[in-house]
């Protein structure tokens, strides 16, 4: 679930992001809507909304499976659409105009100019939000998806002598994926410094 999530999310948000940010209010105006609506509600209702309400939309049964996915997904991409505004905000105006004047067109300018800066600062707000949901995949236990936490529950329940053993493993599994993640991000952060990359046209 964390994987596909952390997959699709992030395409999510890349767009939704940008589509934040634009003058076009038919474009603005849905984006600004989907990230408001899903931040001001928590995990749990977005998993309800998707497991209950989603099939009734599109005439199907959704297993739980990928219900509380496509939750996750939904949720996840509102938060990153949020950090990579925020991100591309935070690179100074002159360097657009200065792209533009080149003879850029706006998608060149995010591809080439504006994006390999902004994503660098992102990665650790980035990588937060991905060990954030990763963590999150436990509450998918409320609609029955079989995760870690479910299981380990229902390992507890039926031997009810090893409770310290069992939920200690469950900490250390999730500690190291997410350690793992962390990790990643701070080589991925050091390659990506400026004295080491080189942006091609």
């Amino acid at each position: 679930m964390a994987l596909i999530a952390i997959s699709v999310s992030f395409g999510i948000g890349l767009v939704v992001g940008l589509g934040r940010m634009a003058k076009n209010r038919m474009l603005k105006i849905p984006c600004t809507l989907y990230i408001e609506i899903i931040r001001g509600n928590p995990l749990i209702m977005v998993i309800f909304w998707v497991y209950f309400f989603l099939p009734i939309f599109i005439k199907t049964y959704l297993d739980v499976f990928w219900s509380a996915t496509i939750a996750l997904t939904l949720f996840t991409g509102a938060y990153l659409a949020e950090i990579v505004r925020g991100g591309i905000q935070n690179i100074p105006p002159g360097q657009s105009e200065a792209a533009m004047s080149t003879g850029l067109g706006y998608f060149q300018t995010m591809r080439y100019i504006i994006l390999p800066q902004a994503l660098k600062q992102m990665i650790p707000a980035i990588v937060g939000q991905f060990i954030a949901i990763f963590k999150d995949t436990s509450l998918a236990f409320v609609i029955g998806v079989l995760e870690l936490t479910f299981v380990a529950q229902g390992l507890n329940n039926r031997l009810m002598v090893h409770p310290f053993e069992i939920y200690t493993t469950v900490a250390f599994l999730y500690f190291v994926c997410c350690y793992s993640m962390s990790l990643y991000a701070r080589r991925l952060e050091s390659r990506l410094s400026p004295e080491k990359v080189r942006l091609q046209m």
